[in-house]
């Protein structure tokens, strides 16, 4: 890490100083005991002693914090690496566990029945995967056995899902993939937007070109927490790309639930998730610079621990390498002006407690984004 390279800069030039120091003070004054003094002592202050606490110690209280989320650190090398980032992709299931999208409210439409429009969507969304998926897979309470199959799956970008279930063509999705699919019956659009003002979204079932369903949403942040640590990522400068088939999930409302600005977030277009996911295959052979218990608001948290603590360490780090080149200045000052004085082993000690104590606490006290 950054200490040890300073260490090995610093040490060489201040043990050099010390010999030349310790050679002409015994070629000047023949006392070899001085000499041996002012040895030890030029070599005592051109150490960075604390180097080491400016990068552990910071590492060591956001592991702490960070485990108590269930993120994980393997060490400087996390931190160098990840302190990178500048953008992230989050599953929308991550952004919307199990419970976050609430059915308000189920209408059948064009002479449709009930139990067919929730098989039809069912079947199409649980085979899509995504959030969606946990909301059709509660309406039928886990008995998956009962749904049709579903087959040539397409997701269009901003608009919905389309595939065939059962031989019938069916799309689930918003007006846009239903106007494009030559549907036209459908609510006025005055409808939508008075359901948008009272927080709930609209979602169309047609089945063969023909309206079959209405479903209405509600979609709610899952805790605070996760709130709160998005928006730490965003602080830290990293934008978000969202991966998702839901046609309501946008980055306006992932901006009003999560409060962060519209311009950091963005949903990853569809011709670039299967890239995404060729390289996001698990692998049992890769090293974990950074892990978490399948969790967002600890996956947030690392970046953003990533991004504060390089800061952090490289301030500790600047703090040790002027105190030891001031410190080192003076040691020469002293040693060939005569203050043999202030480099009695008390000021000594004195010094390099107190910039270990500027090291550790002026990086803590200080805000860094």
């Amino acid at each position: 890490d950054p200490s040890d390279k300073v260490a090995q800069t610093l040490s060489p030039i201040g043990l050099a100083a010390a010999l030349i120091v310790f050679f002409v003070s015994w070629l000047v004054t023949a006392d070899l005991p001085v000499a041996v003094g002012y040895l030890a002592a030029i070599a005592a202050v051109a150490v960075p002693a604390a180097s080491l606490l400016s990068t552990n110690v910071p590492l060591l209280r956001a592991t702490r914090h960070l485990r108590e989320l269930g993120g994980m650190l393997s060490g400087y090398n996390a931190v160098d690496t990840f302190s990178q980032t500048d953008c992230v992709v989050l599953d929308s299931e991550d952004v919307f566990p199990s419970g976050s999208i609430d059915l308000v409210s189920l209408k059948a439409l064009g002479g449709a029945q009930v139990d067919n429009v929730i098989l039809y969507a069912a079947a199409l969304t649980i085979s899509a995967g995504g959030c969606l998926a946990d909301v059709f897979d509660r309406m039928i309470e886990g008995r998956r056995k009962l749904l049709p199959p579903a087959h040539d799956i397409l997701y269009t970008d901003g608009a919905g899902i389309t595939g065939t279930v059962s031989g019938r063509q069916v799309q689930i999705g918003n007006r846009t993939l239903l106007e494009n699919a030559g549907v036209f019956e459908l609510p006025d659009p005055e409808f939508e937007r008075k359901l948008l003002r009272s927080g709930n979204h609209p979602l169309y079932l047609a089945v063969d070109g023909e309206l079959a369903g209405l479903f209405i949403l509600k979609y709610t942040t899952p805790d605070d927490e996760l709130v709160e640590r998005i928006g730490d990522l965003v602080d830290a400068g990293v934008g978000i790309y969202i991966k998702t088939n839901d046609p309501n999930i946008t980055e306006k409302l992932i901006a009003n639930l999560f409060y962060i600005p519209a311009e950091s977030v963005a949903i990853l277009p569809a011709d670039a998730v299967e890239a995404y996911n060729a390289v996001t295959v698990p692998s049992e052979n890769g090293s974990s610079l950074l892990a978490d218990q399948n969790s967002a608001a600890a996956f947030a948290a690392s970046i953003t621990a990533c991004k504060k603590l390089r800061k952090k360490m490289l301030l500790g780090i600047v703090v040790q390498t002027i105190c030891t080149v001031l410190a080192l200045l003076a040691a020469l000052f002293f040693a060939f002006t005569g203050g043999a004085g202030w480099l009695q082993p008390h000021w000594l000690l004195a010094y390099l407690l107190g910039s270990a104590v500027l090291v550790l606490l002026l990086p803590a006290f200080i805000r860094v984004k």
